[in-house]
């Protein structure tokens, strides 16, 4: 994944206050974190979610072309 601009880390981070449910809190929370250098291993355990749900969560991110 590549490193995050400043907009949108403030896109996330907005959105972050507002999820939708859950699991887009966790989404976004793996973004971010991964942006700030936390392993994908430390973002599983901290959110209490597999490692594979966590490379889907970047893997998704990277793809979405907006």
């Amino acid at each position: 994944m590549k490193k995050l601009t400043p907009s949108q880390i403030a896109d996330l981070e907005h959105k972050l206050k507002h999820p939708k449910d859950y699991s887009e809190r966790n989404r976004l929370c793996v973004i971010l974190g991964y942006d700030e250098g936390i392993s994908t291993k430390n973002l599983a355990k901290a959110l209490r979610i597999s490692p594979i749900t966590v490379q889907k969560y970047l893997r998704e991110y990277d793809s979405d072309p907006a």
